[in-house]
């Protein structure tokens, strides 16, 4: 499997889908995998995919930390939940060649179902994304084992840090840090089981100078987004991926 196998056309549908989440992901701090690997998924198997988004994935969020880094201190109070998504990446990973895809899906769309239901009806249940009355370290468990076999926790990560009423700012940066903490253990156990392969490695490198391209542009915009818009485009985002979740598990 080369890059020239894919044909100019794909080629360019991969680009276009990585810089556009990229750019997303510049502005709210995340997006990236979401939108970039249900289309390598198209043309590679949805391992390799997995793979090849996990050091532009890193890289990414590595930029987003340094851009928003003023907000560091905030994540003292998620060491829990920070500590075990490292631990469930490491064992994510390690099962990645062994778990149904639909399963995973599912699994994803319920929860991230659950959390647009009771937003729009009033945040009924707020308590239970937020982490608070001891559920951050079993989330932060959760985040990482679907980073490791999915290569998307936005489902969970997203809406724990949504539930606290961050500024954008603040958000993209605590995001962008669990993210970037979590990718760590995925990539240092994707070495260890020989999941990263040369080949894949390519396609990591390419994706990693398209996702460098845009992200700076996406955190440049950011700061023309107002609370407002912030607080109404994010939920879209959200109710983006239950529908791409869906969709994926019925067809």
């Amino acid at each position: 499997m080369n890059l020239t196998s894919i044909g100019l056309l794909p080629m360019a549908l991969i680009f276009a889908t990585i810089a556009v989440g990229a750019f997303i992901k510049g502005i709210t701090g995340l997006g990236l995998p979401v939108f970039a690997i249900p289309v390598l998924a198209m043309f590679v198997p949805i391992d390799s995919a997995v793979v090849i988004m996990a050091l532009p994935s890193l890289v990414a969020n590595i930029l987003l930390v340094i851009a928003h880094r003023k907000h560091f201190a905030l994540m003292r109070n998620h060491r829990a939940f920070l500590a075990l998504g490292f631990v469930g990446a490491l064992i994510g990973t390690w099962f990645l060649a062994h778990v149904d895809d639909d399963v995973l899906r599912i699994v994803l769309a319920t929860w991230l179902g659950v959390y647009l239901i009771q937003h729009f009806s009033g945040n009924a249940v707020f308590g239970i994304f937020s982490g608070r009355g001891g559920t951050s370290g079993p989330l932060g468990l959760a985040a990482g084992a679907l980073q490791g076999t999915t290569g998307i926790s936005a489902p969970v990560i997203a809406p724990y840090f949504h539930a606290y009423g961050l500024t954008l700012s603040a958000y993209a940066f605590a995001v962008a840090f669990s993210f970037a903490f979590i990718s760590v253990a995925q990539l240092s156990a994707m070495v260890t089981v020989d999941l990263l392969t040369p080949t894949l490695l390519g396609y990591g490198i390419f994706s990693t100078l398209t996702t460098m391209i845009f992200i700076p542009i996406g955190i440049k915009f950011s700061d023309k987004l107002t609370r407002e818009s912030f607080d109404r485009f994010l939920p879209l985002l959200f109710v983006f991926f239950e529908v791409k979740l869906v969709y994926d598990i019925i067809t």
